[in-house]
């Protein structure tokens, strides 16, 4: 940087202020410092003046072209680490330094009045080692805020990886403790319900996550994502007041693949949740975000694919001999039975069939799987069974 000439008479200034002034400059730039910028209040004036009456120390011996002792040389490196690591926005800082610019140049203006200098050039002059002291000071600080925030991001990066590895891993064993301690270092509150996701969006494919990530804090949502198994695990918690729900609404960009959120009441539930999730997206026949809670039995199916085909062997073995058009008429009955109440008035709305043609088709179905569509156990084997006899038939067609 350039150096304008030193006058004598700033030079001697400088010590003065130094010397005499530095508590009422101190007191005056936290005063002003904590006025516009509300960052800096939770710091407390006791602690901004310590290191204010610092920086204002090295300024000043800069200003007198003297060499700063060595308890203040790097004032302005260690105000650069320091608010990085406290987290204040680096133009706050830099705003700090500003102040510290403007109360400078008063009291330089109000010392050459004084001493009749207000109007001479040579010294009007001298006055730019003003603003060459600040600015040195302000690029020192930001070389040292951008070095130690990028130290703090890598090391957070690191920290919070660890943690949600250590997370799945405890969940896994249903370690309810760590799993609630690994929430909460995860920045999480574990006292409120969460959404746990699972995708297969293909490891590193990073833009997709990049936009729903920012999507989710636009609409204040704390999440995070990793990589676990070959799927995309996500944990997503509502701002408080807002639906957990309202989650799943910003997941646009996964209705391209294999996906499934289920709701986390408590860190004890999250082993659960994950499980189900991932029997959700394995059994999916299709790309879509679906919700575990409206999706149980594709996920029963999917864990337990011995079991259900064997079931829904059984139950449906009578079908094997039916023509095409009667099967998928049956079939079309069974969806619109499950999916509603099972009232033949429901049914023949869903279906879009006389009620006397779906008593003659549930009759039928009665008959060929053997169940009792009016008793409740019977009702849910059918579920299983054609849950599971829906996923084979589409995984072999």
């Amino acid at each position: 940087m350039h150096s304008s000439p030193r006058h004598s008479q700033v030079s001697a200034t400088a010590r003065r202020l130094l010397a005499e002034d530095l508590d009422r400059l101190v007191a005056l730039s936290t005063e002003r410092l904590i006025e516009v910028e509300p960052s800096y209040r939770s710091l407390g004036a006791d602690t901004l003046a310590e290191q204010m009456t610092k920086n204002l120390s090295l300024t000043l011996v800069r200003i007198a072209g003297d060499t700063p002792p060595p308890e203040i040389a790097h004032a302005a490196t260690e105000t650069g680490q320091l608010r990085a690591a406290q987290q204040v926005d680096l133009l706050a800082v830099s705003r700090s330094f500003r102040i510290d610019l403007q109360l400078l140049w008063e009291a330089f203006l109000d010392d050459a009045r004084s001493a009749g200098l207000d109007t001479d050039a040579d010294y009007l002059a001298g006055l730019l080692g003003i603003w060459e002291a600040v600015e040195a000071n302000i690029n020192e600080m930001t070389e040292a805020y951008r070095s130690a925030a990028e130290r703090l991001r890598q090391h957070n990066t690191e920290a919070r990886t660890a943690a949600f590895q250590r997370l799945l891993d405890l969940s896994a064993s249903r370690h309810t403790a760590g799993v609630a301690a690994q929430l909460t270092a995860l920045a999480f509150d574990v006292r409120r319900p969460l959404i746990v996701l699972v995708s297969d969006l293909r490891e590193g494919d990073y833009s997709a996550i990049s936009v729903v990530q920012s999507r989710l804090s636009r609409h204040g949502v704390r999440s995070y994502f990793g990589w676990q198994q070959q799927h995309l695990i996500g944990l997503l918690q509502q701002a408080p007041g807002a639906e957990a729900r309202d989650c799943v609404e910003h997941l646009a960009e996964l209705e391209a693949h294999r996906s499934a959120v289920a709701d986390v009441a408590s860190p004890a539930a999250l082993a659960r949740a994950l499980l189900g999730a991932r029997q959700l997206v394995a059994g999916a026949r299709e790309p879509g975000v679906r919700r575990l809670r409206e999706h149980w039995l594709d996920a029963i199916t999917s864990a337990e694919t011995e079991i259900t085909g064997a079931l829904a062997e059984r139950v449906f073995a009578g079908f094997a001999e039916l023509s095409d058009h009667v099967r998928e008429e049956l079939t079309r009955i069974i969806a619109a039975f499950l999916a509603t109440n099972g009232t033949i008035t429901e049914v023949s709305r869903a279906a879009y069939r006389h009620r006397n043609t779906v008593r003659a088709r549930l009759a039928q179905i009665e008959e060929l799987t053997g169940l009792s569509l009016a008793r409740p156990s019977d009702a849910a084997l059918l579920a299983i069974a054609f849950s599971s006899w829906q996923r084979d038939a589409a995984f072999h067609s």
